[in-house]
């Protein structure tokens, strides 16, 4: 510089959430530093996991399979995948959590239905932030009469 006055220089390819320390320095007949200051990059978006309910499968009277598949783990490392289920007078009911590293399908057996009834379910999944797949039905298979020969 040839002048007194202000001065910067944008850094770029910085580490997020990374606290970084800087002064100034001026050289000419000497050199002088200033003072040391620091910031800190900002940490990225939380990004929160996909999930999609699949259809149910394997319907008896008393049992189901509920079944989803895990689309994406957003910003998470891990997700926990599970599925809120309910009949239609019910409050959802949530099974077991199975935590998954990779995407993929999973599935949940339920069982002690009660038959001739529909259910309601849907995937969840939880990583950086919470997402659920869309409601779908099942219904479970009637109980056939014995008749005798």
């Amino acid at each position: 510089m040839t002048a007194t006055g202000d001065f910067s220089f944008d850094l770029s390819s910085l580490t997020p959430a990374t606290t970084y320390y800087f002064k100034s320095k001026a050289a000419g007949d000497g050199i002088t530093e200033g003072s040391e200051l620091s910031f800190t990059t900002a940490s990225p978006p939380a990004i929160p996991p996909a999930v999609t309910t699949q259809p149910a499968t394997n319907i008896t009277t008393t049992t189901a399979r509920l079944n989803g598949t895990l689309d994406s783990l957003g910003t998470a490392s891990a997700v926990d995948v599970s599925f809120l289920w309910r009949t239609t007078a019910g409050n959802y009911t949530e099974t077991l959590a199975k935590s998954m590293s990779a995407t993929g399908d999973f599935s949940f057996d339920l069982s002690s239905l009660t038959p001739a009834t529909t259910y309601y379910f849907k995937a969840k999944a939880v990583g950086d932030g919470i997402t659920e797949g869309s409601e779908l039905t099942f219904t479970t298979l009637r109980c056939r009469p014995y008749l005798r020969p």
